[in-house]
């Protein structure tokens, strides 16, 4: 039975809790049956604190997860399968973490991101003040 092993936070956090349930956890879960515009948040900051990611295979989701989780069809069971492997193999857990943590921290961060603004600005008004 899936409650003997898996804790169900619905709802809202606040910021603090957000980090101790994900840290506290050995797998995150977010389902999900569309994405807007940006993959959500809490996948990327689960995904920064080393552990692995079950959620559903919608809007590019795959190709973020990689194999750092599972993506699974969101009106299946096969999440409660997903969990069950990750539970029941803790090296799963820990390379799945790992390389999750990776990814992550291998992505632009806002310093990067701000660099690379400027700089292309920069590039624009170096072209146009040449032409």
């Amino acid at each position: 039975q899936i409650s003997n092993f898996v804790t169900i936070n619905a709802g809202l956090l606040d910021r603090n809790s957000i980090s101790h349930e994900i840290l506290n956890s050995n797998v995150v879960v977010i389902p999900t049956k569309f994405v807007w515009n940006e993959p959500p948040l809490a996948i990327l900051e689960a995904m920064a604190l080393g552990k692995p990611i079950v959620t559903s295979n919608v809007c590019g989701l795959t190709e973020l997860i990689g194999n750092n989780g599972f993506t699974v069809n969101p009106n299946s069971l096969s999440f409660y399968e997903c969990i069950k492997k990750i539970y029941d193999d803790p090296n799963l857990e820990i390379k799945m973490g790992e390389k999750a943590k990776e990814f992550a921290l291998s992505l632009p961060n806002w310093n990067k991101m701000t660099d690379w603004m400027i700089q292309t600005f920069e590039s624009f008004q170096r072209n146009k003040n040449e032409n």
